[in-house]
């Protein structure tokens, strides 16, 4: 029985330097997870009347603009292409008679590209892409230059190049006959949502913002840690992450469907990115950042859910150790037995 007890003893006096040991590592991974910044994958699904995209000029994004209008200042060299406006009609199309309309017919499959598909073009500018519903009928996207090149959009045909615009571009999409659905993806820093003003005519109605985690054990390979309601007037920015020294710009799509009598219209947004927080300005307040809460960064850390879990089963085994040992020490030793006895 004395060797046993020896034996528990050192077993304890083990496990018992070990969870020490294991504490403290508990706190510092806890207090390392909470102190430092970490990336998380944003999820934004929102129903509104304004985006803006600043789309970088090394990507490249195609959409179509069948039987769309193009508002410009200047004439366009390859006017051939298009179908001019008429100058009494220009006002109705572009909301200015300063500007030049050209309509692109509905069977033409025009394309337009946005950026140059070039990662050496990364550091030179981009292309502010404004969505906006206007008048309950029309969607307008503006596109502004800020590259080098000064080129907003270039069109294409199937099979062959049409021309450059190197001037900020309207593009004006009538909703209000029936048709499909229009579908706009793209790849840059994103703003969905206008300031609450007087003059504010395009405002989020509503959606959310949802926070994930990479998750192996899942079929989709990310589990939701969080979410969050967007209220009418909401104003969200989800920017670019540099990783390893590569930067990644949230990415999604635009879809709007044609008008419907009696139905307001709005702008279905899907985005996803990476990044620290998401930035959310609301009408009245200062504003927020959008972030995990503590305790979801804790219970989400690999590191800090395998150092609890060792925590738990050392002091399991400390438990185990004093069970034991309390009960072999209760044990009654026997009689020495008596070796003249018969």
């Amino acid at each position: 029985m004395a060797a046993e007890a020896s034996w528990f003893t050192l077993q304890s006096w083990v496990v018992r330097l070990l969870v020490p040991l294991a504490v403290a590592m508990f706190a510092v991974i806890g207090l390392w997870v909470l102190t430092t910044g970490s990336t998380w994958s944003f999820g934004v699904r929102a129903h509104t009347a304004s985006a803006i995209i600043e789309v970088p000029e090394s990507t490249e994004l195609k959409w179509d603009l069948s039987g769309a209008l193009l508002c410009v200042r200047k004439s366009l060299d390859f006017e051939a292409a298009l179908q001019p406006v008429e100058a009494n009609d220009v006002y109705a199309a572009c909301g200015s008679r300063r500007h030049l309309a050209y309509r692109i017919h509905p069977e033409q499959e025009l394309m337009g590209v946005l950026g140059t598909g070039l990662a050496a073009s990364s550091s030179e500018g981009s292309t502010s892409a404004h969505f906006a519903i206007l008048d309950q009928r029309k969607l307008v996207i503006a596109l502004t230059p800020s590259n080098s090149r000064g080129v907003a959009l270039r069109l294409e045909d199937i099979d062959q190049p049409i021309g450059l615009i190197e001037q900020p571009v309207m593009i004006v999409l009538d909703l209000s006959e029936p048709g499909r659905d229009r579908l706009f993806p793209y790849l840059g820093v994103l703003r969905v949502g206008d300031d609450v003003s007087p003059s504010a005519r395009a405002l989020l109605e509503a959606g959310e913002i949802q926070i994930y985690r990479a998750a192996g054990d899942t079929v989709g390979g990310r589990a939701l840690v969080e979410s969050v309601e967007l209220m009418l007037g909401d104003t969200i920015r989800l920017g670019a992450e540099t990783q390893n020294g590569e930067t990644r710009h949230p990415r999604g799509f635009v879809r709007v469907s044609p008008a419907v009598e009696g139905e307001r219209l709005l702008m279905d947004l899907v985005g996803y990115g990476i990044a620290e927080q998401i930035k959310v300005d609301r009408f009245g307040e200062a504003g927020f950042a959008m972030r995990p809460s503590r305790w979801a960064r804790l219970t989400n850390s690999d590191p800090f859910v395998l150092v609890s879990l060792i925590v738990v089963g050392l002091l399991s085994l400390l438990a185990g150790l004093a069970e034991s040992r309390s009960l072999i020490m209760s044990r009654p030793s026997s009689p020495p037995k008596d070796e003249g006895a018969t």
